[in-house]
């Protein structure tokens, strides 16, 4: 986070801690957030290794519905899940 105050601090530690209760195939966990003595917060995800959705599709290995249809169907399940944990997200990738 860049600029953040007291109050975005306390926001990011909280949706650190929502996010990390998250477990599922299809959600990047997320290992720890962290402030530097600066004031500056970030945030530890796992490394995954893979093609972008962006690529994938520029390389045209995305050619059938039935592609399309996994991909979103994989998408689905995690935010099921993520539902199901409370927890409503807003900033897919």
């Amino acid at each position: 986070l860049k600029n953040a105050d007291r109050e975005m601090m306390r926001r990011f530690a909280k949706e650190m801690q929502t996010v990390s209760k998250l477990t599922h195939k299809n959600i990047v966990d997320s290992i720890d957030c962290f402030e530097t003595p600066e004031g500056k917060a970030f945030q530890v995800m796992e490394y995954v290794e893979g093609s972008s959705l962006m690529e994938l599709i520029a390389s045209g290995r995305i050619e059938k519905e039935s592609d399309i249809a996994s991909i979103l169907m994989q998408v689905c399940d995690a935010l099921d899940h993520a539902h199901q944990q409370h927890c409503v997200h807003r900033d897919l990738k």
